[in-house]
Protein backbone atom coordinates (compact mmCIF):
# COMPACT_ATOMS: atom_id res chain seq x y z
CA UNK A 1 0.00 0.00 0.00
CA UNK A 2 2.45 2.44 0.90
CA UNK A 3 4.80 1.73 -2.45
CA UNK A 4 1.67 2.19 -4.69
CA UNK A 5 1.43 6.00 -2.65
CA UNK A 6 4.96 6.31 -3.30
CA UNK A 7 4.86 5.55 -6.65
CA UNK A 8 1.52 7.19 -7.17
CA UNK A 9 3.36 10.56 -5.99
CA UNK A 10 6.66 9.72 -8.40
CA UNK A 11 4.27 9.99 -11.19
CA UNK A 12 1.98 12.60 -10.56
CA UNK A 13 5.46 15.07 -9.66
CA UNK A 14 7.03 13.87 -13.25
CA UNK A 15 3.64 14.99 -14.51
CA UNK A 16 3.21 18.22 -12.93
CA UNK A 17 6.85 19.08 -13.85
CA UNK A 18 6.54 18.37 -17.53
CA UNK A 19 3.51 20.50 -16.90
CA UNK A 20 4.75 22.95 -15.12
CA UNK A 21 7.98 23.14 -17.56
CA UNK A 22 6.96 22.71 -20.68
CA UNK A 23 8.45 25.85 -22.60
CA UNK A 24 9.92 25.63 -26.30
CA UNK A 25 12.72 27.20 -27.20
CA UNK A 26 13.29 27.97 -31.51
CA UNK A 27 16.11 29.81 -32.74
CA UNK A 28 15.41 31.58 -35.81
CA UNK A 29 17.76 33.48 -38.73
CA UNK A 30 19.72 35.38 -39.35
CA UNK A 31 16.65 37.57 -40.87
CA UNK A 32 16.88 40.70 -42.73
CA UNK A 33 14.77 43.09 -40.74
CA UNK A 34 11.68 42.77 -43.82
CA UNK A 35 11.91 39.15 -43.39
CA UNK A 36 11.96 39.47 -39.19
CA UNK A 37 8.95 42.00 -39.41
CA UNK A 38 6.72 39.72 -41.95
CA UNK A 39 7.60 36.32 -39.80
CA UNK A 40 6.71 38.24 -36.10
CA UNK A 41 3.40 39.37 -37.87
CA UNK A 42 2.73 35.61 -38.76
CA UNK A 43 3.51 34.53 -34.95
CA UNK A 44 0.78 37.62 -33.85
CA UNK A 45 -1.59 36.12 -36.63
CA UNK A 46 -3.03 33.48 -33.23
CA UNK A 47 -4.05 34.84 -30.46
CA UNK A 48 -1.49 34.06 -27.33
CA UNK A 49 -2.01 35.22 -23.90
CA UNK A 50 0.34 38.00 -22.02
CA UNK A 51 2.59 38.07 -25.30
CA UNK A 52 6.08 39.39 -24.42
CA UNK A 53 8.74 41.14 -27.46
CA UNK A 54 12.06 42.05 -26.37
CA UNK A 55 14.15 44.11 -28.64
CA UNK A 56 18.17 44.69 -28.35
CA UNK A 57 18.92 48.53 -28.97
CA UNK A 58 21.90 48.94 -30.65
CA UNK A 59 22.34 47.48 -34.00
CA UNK A 60 18.24 46.53 -33.78
CA UNK A 61 16.30 49.46 -33.00
CA UNK A 62 19.11 51.45 -34.67
CA UNK A 63 21.79 50.82 -37.35
CA UNK A 64 25.12 50.85 -34.89
CA UNK A 65 25.81 47.69 -33.16
CA UNK A 66 28.61 49.43 -31.45
CA UNK A 67 26.85 52.90 -30.22
CA UNK A 68 29.31 55.96 -30.11
CA UNK A 69 27.80 57.96 -27.11
CA UNK A 70 29.40 61.14 -27.97
CA UNK A 71 27.23 61.19 -30.95
CA UNK A 72 23.41 62.01 -30.90
CA UNK A 73 21.68 59.31 -32.19
CA UNK A 74 19.55 60.53 -34.93
CA UNK A 75 16.16 59.69 -36.82
CA UNK A 76 17.51 58.08 -39.53
CA UNK A 77 19.68 56.17 -37.54
CA UNK A 78 16.67 53.81 -37.18
CA UNK A 79 16.24 50.49 -38.63
CA UNK A 80 13.04 51.25 -40.24
CA UNK A 81 11.72 47.62 -40.62
CA UNK A 82 12.43 47.22 -37.00
CA UNK A 83 10.80 50.04 -36.12
CA UNK A 84 7.99 49.98 -37.98
CA UNK A 85 7.50 46.23 -36.43
CA UNK A 86 7.53 47.86 -33.01
CA UNK A 87 5.39 50.98 -33.58
CA UNK A 88 2.32 48.17 -35.20
CA UNK A 89 3.05 45.76 -32.07
CA UNK A 90 2.89 48.89 -29.94
CA UNK A 91 -1.12 50.11 -31.87
CA UNK A 92 -1.96 46.73 -31.65
CA UNK A 93 -2.02 47.11 -27.98
CA UNK A 94 -1.85 43.62 -25.45
CA UNK A 95 1.70 43.21 -25.99
CA UNK A 96 4.36 43.66 -23.46
CA UNK A 97 6.90 45.50 -25.59
CA UNK A 98 10.49 45.84 -23.58
CA UNK A 99 13.91 47.50 -25.26
CA UNK A 100 16.97 46.00 -23.28
CA UNK A 101 20.62 46.72 -23.84
CA UNK A 102 23.59 45.24 -22.89
CA UNK A 103 25.41 48.45 -23.05
CA UNK A 104 26.15 49.88 -19.00
CA UNK A 105 25.53 53.50 -20.38
CA UNK A 106 21.76 53.83 -19.94
CA UNK A 107 20.74 57.63 -19.17
CA UNK A 108 19.63 59.59 -21.66
CA UNK A 109 22.27 62.51 -21.17
CA UNK A 110 25.12 62.69 -18.69
CA UNK A 111 28.41 64.18 -18.42
CA UNK A 112 31.95 62.82 -18.20
CA UNK A 113 35.02 64.90 -17.66
CA UNK A 114 33.45 67.80 -18.91
CA UNK A 115 31.88 66.30 -22.19
CA UNK A 116 28.40 65.31 -23.07
CA UNK A 117 27.71 61.91 -23.76
CA UNK A 118 24.03 59.96 -24.47
CA UNK A 119 23.09 56.39 -23.32
CA UNK A 120 20.60 53.88 -24.46
CA UNK A 121 17.54 56.05 -23.49
CA UNK A 122 19.07 58.92 -25.40
CA UNK A 123 19.38 56.16 -28.55
CA UNK A 124 15.65 54.89 -28.15
CA UNK A 125 14.34 58.53 -27.65
CA UNK A 126 16.29 59.22 -31.13
CA UNK A 127 14.82 56.29 -33.07
CA UNK A 128 11.33 57.67 -32.51
CA UNK A 129 10.18 55.09 -29.92
CA UNK A 130 10.05 56.59 -26.07
CA UNK A 131 5.80 56.39 -26.64
CA UNK A 132 6.71 52.48 -27.58
CA UNK A 133 8.83 52.04 -24.40
CA UNK A 134 7.56 54.34 -21.89
CA UNK A 135 11.25 56.09 -21.60
CA UNK A 136 11.08 59.35 -20.23
CA UNK A 137 13.26 62.11 -22.21
CA UNK A 138 15.46 65.53 -21.37
CA UNK A 139 16.45 63.18 -18.44
CA UNK A 140 19.94 64.99 -16.74
CA UNK A 141 21.96 62.46 -15.30
CA UNK A 142 25.20 61.67 -13.86
CA UNK A 143 27.74 59.05 -15.29
CA UNK A 144 26.22 55.86 -13.06
CA UNK A 145 22.42 56.82 -13.60
CA UNK A 146 21.66 56.36 -9.99
CA UNK A 147 18.04 57.35 -11.02
CA UNK A 148 17.27 54.41 -12.62
CA UNK A 149 19.34 52.23 -10.93
CA UNK A 150 18.41 49.77 -8.27
CA UNK A 151 19.32 46.53 -6.30
CA UNK A 152 17.15 43.61 -6.47
CA UNK A 153 17.96 41.10 -3.72
CA UNK A 154 17.48 38.03 -5.07
CA UNK A 155 13.97 38.10 -6.50
CA UNK A 156 11.75 34.72 -6.67
CA UNK A 157 12.76 34.67 -10.36
CA UNK A 158 16.63 35.00 -10.01
CA UNK A 159 19.01 32.60 -8.27
CA UNK A 160 21.14 35.81 -7.56
CA UNK A 161 20.86 39.22 -6.91
CA UNK A 162 20.49 41.30 -9.48
CA UNK A 163 21.25 45.16 -10.59
CA UNK A 164 18.64 46.88 -13.05
CA UNK A 165 18.47 49.46 -14.85
CA UNK A 166 15.21 50.76 -15.55
CA UNK A 167 13.08 53.47 -17.21
CA UNK A 168 9.49 52.42 -18.24
CA UNK A 169 9.77 49.37 -20.49
CA UNK A 170 13.46 50.14 -21.40
CA UNK A 171 15.06 47.70 -18.70
CA UNK A 172 18.52 46.23 -18.91
CA UNK A 173 19.65 43.37 -16.28
CA UNK A 174 22.49 42.04 -15.04
CA UNK A 175 23.63 39.71 -11.87
CA UNK A 176 25.23 41.53 -9.12
CA UNK A 177 27.99 38.94 -8.54
CA UNK A 178 29.30 39.51 -12.23
CA UNK A 179 32.50 41.13 -13.21
CA UNK A 180 31.39 41.91 -16.66
CA UNK A 181 29.77 45.64 -17.19
CA UNK A 182 27.59 44.67 -19.78
CA UNK A 183 23.98 44.01 -19.20
CA UNK A 184 23.41 40.31 -20.52
CA UNK A 185 21.17 38.69 -18.29
CA UNK A 186 18.14 40.19 -20.89
CA UNK A 187 16.10 36.77 -20.19
CA UNK A 188 14.91 38.40 -16.60
CA UNK A 189 14.20 41.98 -18.12
CA UNK A 190 10.12 40.68 -19.15
CA UNK A 191 10.27 39.39 -15.41
CA UNK A 192 10.80 43.30 -13.52
CA UNK A 193 7.72 44.40 -12.79
CA UNK A 194 5.65 42.01 -14.58
CA UNK A 195 4.21 39.51 -12.30
CA UNK A 196 1.87 37.81 -15.90
CA UNK A 197 5.76 37.13 -17.43
CA UNK A 198 5.64 33.35 -16.56
CA UNK A 199 1.93 33.55 -17.92
CA UNK A 200 2.91 34.33 -21.00
CA UNK A 201 2.23 31.63 -24.07
CA UNK A 202 5.09 33.70 -26.27
CA UNK A 203 7.79 35.32 -26.11
CA UNK A 204 10.42 36.74 -28.84
CA UNK A 205 13.62 38.03 -28.16
CA UNK A 206 14.90 40.24 -30.87
CA UNK A 207 18.97 40.52 -31.02
CA UNK A 208 21.56 41.11 -33.67
CA UNK A 209 23.99 39.38 -31.47
CA UNK A 210 24.26 35.97 -31.41
CA UNK A 211 26.16 35.91 -27.74
CA UNK A 212 23.39 37.58 -26.30
CA UNK A 213 21.10 34.80 -27.85
CA UNK A 214 23.12 31.92 -26.16
CA UNK A 215 22.87 33.84 -22.56
CA UNK A 216 19.33 34.76 -23.49
CA UNK A 217 18.33 30.80 -24.03
CA UNK A 218 20.99 29.68 -21.49
CA UNK A 219 19.34 31.54 -18.92
CA UNK A 220 15.55 30.46 -19.68
CA UNK A 221 16.05 26.91 -19.22
CA UNK A 222 18.83 27.26 -16.15
CA UNK A 223 15.86 29.40 -14.58
CA UNK A 224 12.58 27.71 -16.06
CA UNK A 225 11.49 30.88 -16.92
CA UNK A 226 8.41 31.41 -19.28
CA UNK A 227 7.20 27.51 -18.86
CA UNK A 228 4.06 27.72 -20.35
CA UNK A 229 5.73 29.87 -23.88
CA UNK A 230 7.28 29.19 -26.52
CA UNK A 231 10.15 31.57 -27.30
CA UNK A 232 11.45 32.70 -30.24
CA UNK A 233 15.14 33.87 -30.19
CA UNK A 234 15.62 35.81 -33.40
CA UNK A 235 18.55 36.70 -34.80
CA UNK A 236 18.93 39.85 -36.99
CA UNK A 237 21.60 40.10 -39.60
CA UNK A 238 23.67 43.33 -39.01
CA UNK A 239 23.13 46.36 -40.53
CA UNK A 240 25.99 46.31 -42.78
CA UNK A 241 25.31 42.86 -44.08
CA UNK A 242 21.95 43.34 -44.86
CA UNK A 243 23.14 46.58 -47.00
CA UNK A 244 25.34 44.33 -48.72
CA UNK A 245 22.04 41.79 -48.85
CA UNK A 246 20.12 44.27 -50.55
CA UNK A 247 22.32 45.17 -53.25
CA UNK A 248 23.14 41.48 -54.33
CA UNK A 249 19.70 40.17 -54.34
CA UNK A 250 17.36 39.28 -57.44
CA UNK A 251 18.06 41.39 -60.19
CA UNK A 252 18.07 40.87 -64.40
CA UNK A 253 21.11 39.82 -65.75
CA UNK A 254 22.04 37.81 -62.69
CA UNK A 255 25.91 35.99 -62.31
CA UNK A 256 26.03 32.42 -61.55
CA UNK A 257 26.37 30.95 -57.48
CA UNK A 258 29.76 29.46 -59.17
CA UNK A 259 30.89 33.39 -59.38
CA UNK A 260 29.65 34.38 -56.20
CA UNK A 261 31.30 31.52 -54.80
CA UNK A 262 34.67 32.62 -56.10
CA UNK A 263 33.81 36.49 -55.18
CA UNK A 264 33.82 35.62 -51.65
CA UNK A 265 36.51 33.42 -51.37
CA UNK A 266 38.80 36.27 -52.48
CA UNK A 267 36.66 38.57 -49.93
CA UNK A 268 37.82 39.68 -46.60
CA UNK A 269 34.71 38.87 -44.90
CA UNK A 270 35.06 35.90 -43.79
CA UNK A 271 31.49 35.41 -42.08
CA UNK A 272 29.69 35.86 -45.34
CA UNK A 273 31.60 32.28 -46.83
CA UNK A 274 30.32 29.95 -50.00
CA UNK A 275 27.83 28.06 -47.48
CA UNK A 276 26.03 31.20 -46.61
CA UNK A 277 26.13 32.11 -50.66
CA UNK A 278 24.21 28.94 -50.62
CA UNK A 279 21.67 28.93 -47.93
CA UNK A 280 20.72 32.58 -49.54
CA UNK A 281 20.38 31.42 -53.28
CA UNK A 282 18.17 28.55 -52.38
CA UNK A 283 16.07 31.10 -50.18
CA UNK A 284 15.73 34.07 -51.89
CA UNK A 285 16.70 32.49 -55.55
CA UNK A 286 19.17 33.80 -58.04
CA UNK A 287 21.33 36.97 -57.33
CA UNK A 288 24.21 38.66 -58.57
CA UNK A 289 27.39 39.70 -57.04
CA UNK A 290 29.00 43.27 -56.17
CA UNK A 291 32.00 44.73 -56.50
CA UNK A 292 33.41 44.63 -52.67
CA UNK A 293 33.88 48.58 -53.20
CA UNK A 294 29.89 48.35 -53.28
CA UNK A 295 29.76 46.80 -49.94
CA UNK A 296 30.22 49.91 -47.83
CA UNK A 297 29.16 49.90 -44.40
CA UNK A 298 28.23 53.45 -42.42
CA UNK A 299 30.74 53.73 -39.65
CA UNK A 300 30.86 56.67 -36.88
CA UNK A 301 34.19 58.19 -36.99
CA UNK A 302 36.10 56.54 -33.97
CA UNK A 303 36.79 58.75 -30.77
CA UNK A 304 37.71 58.43 -26.82
CA UNK A 305 34.03 57.01 -26.03
CA UNK A 306 32.39 57.68 -23.08
CA UNK A 307 31.81 53.96 -22.37
CA UNK A 308 35.56 53.29 -21.32
CA UNK A 309 34.83 54.14 -17.79
CA UNK A 310 37.22 54.48 -15.60
CA UNK A 311 37.88 52.58 -11.97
Amino acid sequence: MIVNKIFTLILLNIFFSKTIYSFEILREGPYLSEELEQRVFKLFQNQHQNPIVVFDVDGTLTIFSTPNDRIKTKLDDDRKAVKRLALSLFKKGDITLIASSAWSSFPSRYERKDTVCYGTLDRIEGVGLNEVFQVQSNISENLDGSSHKKTLIKPSYSDEDLIIHQSGKAISVKKASSSDEFFRSKALAPYVDNENAKKSELVIFIDDSGLNLNLIEQEIRTLNLYPHAKVYLMLLESSGKESFWKKVLTHPNQASLKRCEIYFEETPDKSINAQKISLYYQKRGKFSCLPLSNNKKKERPPVDSCLKRTK
